[in-house]
């Protein structure tokens, strides 16, 4: 079983998980969430560092040019001391980028991205089978919910803070100027220019790619599953990053000055966050903010309870039987000691009695077969044999009656294997009994009609299953073997053949005495087994159907559980 049982499942939550009007959706999980003690979305993060951008050389001139002629303003109104005039200003000096910080440097800070809720899960990519379970690679993308209350794209707002340093040089050098002077609100000769304000910016192809654990934890009746988020890997859906769009009308300047200096510097911005190194630092900061501690224990908490739920809400029990196989992979073997406590246990949409009673194509209780061939009974060295001895019009009631005992139950490469026990129940009919009708041949006397009676008690039922699928829509169990197994003692078989022998009543008589022989009924529940092997291709799909159905019910309607 091992991968292709996660792909199953995954398979089938993915889609419940992608659907908003289902209780598992992947919106609602994460809404829920909450990291510090805050929601998870929209994410929030305090700084992001998008370091010096190297196409930024004019844009750092651009501020240079524009600091000199702060340096002039002041110098007009204030005279600098010693007193040096604009035009020896420009006759000795030159403003300049700052040689060592030549570039001009950009953080963001109180960065909010709203639109990550408007999620849905891609196609699984991985599964790597561990010693405790699996881990698997999955991608998240965004923006697939449309016409919902959840944005359709994604947006990270914030402010951000440019730096340029800045200095005056000695005309035809490139040093920094030694001359010392004072100017009451610029620093010369070197300064650092901070423009603040706030941005918002549009983020379109934006995929995550998730790697995940599913593991066992814990031991005996204390077992569960847990789902650990290892990773959380932002790219470009289809390119290598996403795109990063600027909205130009939310780009604003908290620095009180004249107008005439306001538009240099939004466009010295807005260069800066279109930088082409903007959008790889973009992505590794959201990624830095998407990989904390905090975060990634709270998504897999939730999505650890989430699992839980689900498991709950099918199995309608909590527990998991212990003991049984051996050699599985223990996320196999814990899903499959859950199913065998939820078959054994009454208040389980998989208890026997219940799923039998819900069977239609073909009912089993009653359970119909029209024809089983029993072939010669021997009577005695005085009679001739009944040949041809067959039952047809089988009614075998009390298959209700069954249960399916965990510890006879195992799980071997992705095969199951059990083991059902009928007539164990007080409440219900028991024991298993039998009738219809037979004919058989007696000497000359051709198809002789008559009625036939079973009783059996103790009978235990040997099964073989196996399983194929994509997802929940498509499961198929095949129900591989069916053999049933009565002790000689628990079997009475009567025969009714007054109606046809007519002159010879003895045969009915040395007939209900054959059947009292113990190979006389292995010979019978043998003939019975092959009538029921036959029938199994008409058992597996009217399971299947259950199966699907009460999994479906229980997955999308939680109140059901």
């Amino acid at each position: 079983m091992s991968e292709s049982l996660v792909r199953f499942i995954e398979a089938t939550m993915s889609k419940r998980l992608n659907n908003l009007d289902n209780p598992h959706n992947l919106p609602a999980i994460l809404a829920g969430t909450e990291v510090g003690g805050h929601s998870l979305v929209p994410l929030t993060a305090d700084e992001w560092d998008l370091g010096v951008f190297k196409n930024g050389t004019t844009v750092a001139t651009n501020i240079a040019q524009q600091w000199w002629q702060f340096v002039m303003d002041d110098a007009e109104d204030h005279k600098m001391t010693p007193d040096i005039g604009i035009k020896e200003l420009n006759s000795r000096f030159v403003p300049s980028p700052l040689p060592d910080k030549a570039l001009p440097l950009i953080t963001t800070r109180s960065i909010t991205v709203t639109g990550l809720d408007n999620v849905q899960l891609g196609p699984l990519t991985t599964v790597e089978t561990l010693a405790d379970g699996y881990r698997l690679a999955i991608p998240l993308l965004f923006g697939r919910f449309k016409g919902t209350k959840l944005a359709e794209t994604i947006t990270l707002t914030g402010h951000y803070q440019l730096d340029q340093s800045v200095c005056a040089m000695d005309k035809g050098t490139t040093t920094v100027t030694t001359v010392q002077e004072t100017l009451p609100d610029v620093k010369w000769p070197v300064d650092t220019v901070t423009g603040t304000g706030t941005f918002a910016l549009g983020v379109q192809g934006l995929a995550v790619d998730a790697v995940l654990r599913v593991q066992l934890t814990g031991s005996g009746s204390g077992r569960g599953l847990h789902v650990s988020v290892d990773s959380l890997t932002p790219r470009g859906e289809s390119a290598a990053q996403p795109v990063y769009t600027l909205d130009r009308s939310k780009l604003t300047i908290d620095q009180s000055t004249k107008e005439v200096y306001k538009k240099p510097w939004l466009d010295a911005a807005e260069k800066a966050f279109d930088d082409p190194e903007s959008a790889p630092r973009l992505t590794d900061s959201l990624q830095q903010s998407l990989n904390t501690p905090d975060l990634l224990t709270a998504v897999s908490g939730s999505l650890t309870d989430r699992l839980d739920a689900a498991l709950d809400a099918v199995f309608a029990t909590h527990g998991a039987a212990e003991g049984g196989s051996s050699g599985n992979n223990p996320v196999d073997q814990y899903l499959f000691d859950r199913l065998r406590a939820a078959v054994d246990d009454e208040k389980s949409p998989f208890y026997p009695p219940t799923l039998i009673a819900d069977m239609a194509k073909p009912t089993i209780e009653p359970y119909l077969v029209d024809k089983v061939e029993i072939g010669e009974i021997s009577l005695s060295s005085e009679l001739k044999p009944l040949e041809n001895v067959t039952f047809t019009n089988l009614s075998i009631r009390g298959c209700s009656n069954t249960v399916a005992p965990s510890e006879l139950a195992a799980l071997t490469s992705g095969r199951v294997s059990a083991v059902l026990k009928l007539s164990t129940l007080t409440s219900r009919p028991r024991p298993l009994d039998a009738s219809g009708q037979l004919t058989a041949d007696w000497g000359t006397h051709k198809d002789l009609p008559g009625d036939f009676a079973v009783l059996a008690d103790q009978v235990t039922i040997a099964t073989d299953l196996s399983f194929s699928g994509t997802e929940l829509d498509d499961l198929a169990i095949t129900i591989d073997s069916l053999t049933a197994d009565v002790p000689d003692k628990g079997l009475t078989i009567t025969v009714d053949l007054s109606g046809g022998t007519g002159q010879h009543p003895v045969v009915e008589e040395y007939a209900n005495e054959a059947l009292k022989k113990d190979e006389i009924k292995e010979q019978i529940v043998k003939r019975v087994n092959e009538a029921l092997q036959k029938q199994l291709p008409d058992l597996g799909p009217e399971v299947s159907r259950l199966v699907r159905d009460t999994i479906t019910k229980r997955l999308d309607e939680p109140s059901a559980s």
